[in-house]
């Protein structure tokens, strides 16, 4: 859950649960900028049960966008 002073009014995504079986290899999340301005924003993967580089390709990028682009895809 992410706190209030942590949320972003100008980007999202586009589903907040995602479900992916372990043969499919990998998951494309759509990040959403509800501005339509150029900006940017930080995504990165956290530890759970399942552990990074081991069941999933550990992600901690900046996510760019140009102005008038309103969503973006980070593979996971």
């Amino acid at each position: 859950m992410i706190s209030e002073d942590k949320k972003n009014p100008k980007f999202g995504f586009s589903c907040l649960h995602y479900s992916v079986s372990e043969a499919a290899g990998a998951i494309k999340i759509k990040i959403l900028n509800k501005s339509k301005a150029a900006g940017s924003v930080w995504v990165r993967t956290k530890e759970g049960d399942a552990q990074p580089d081991l069941d999933y390709k550990h992600i901690d990028e900046e996510v760019v966008f140009k102005s008038g682009q309103v969503e973006a895809e980070v593979p996971v």
